[in-house]
């Protein structure tokens, strides 16, 4: 469950930081005559996905760490 939660929380963030730095190059996309339109439903959209992809990518991890016996894991190199 901590790798999963790690893994929401990270693409979380990564879905915020995502659109904050959309805020900052919208103004050089505009210049080059490029219509832009930043929109709410857009942003929960990006987040929606930015979640999805990390739990997705996060169940393998969590599941392999599931199946381990900690004090094999922690002798392991």
């Amino acid at each position: 469950m901590e790798f999963l939660l790690e893994a929401c929380f990270i693409s979380i963030f990564g879905g915020i930081l995502g659109i904050i730095v959309s805020f900052g190059i919208t103004p050089i996309v505009e210049l080059l005559n490029v219509r832009v339109e930043l929109s709410a439903n857009g942003m929960l959209i990006a987040v929606f996905f930015s979640v999805a992809t990390g739990t997705i990518f996060g169940i393998y991890p969590a599941w392999k760490a599931s199946n381990l016996v900690p004090v094999e894991a922690l002798c392991e190199e």
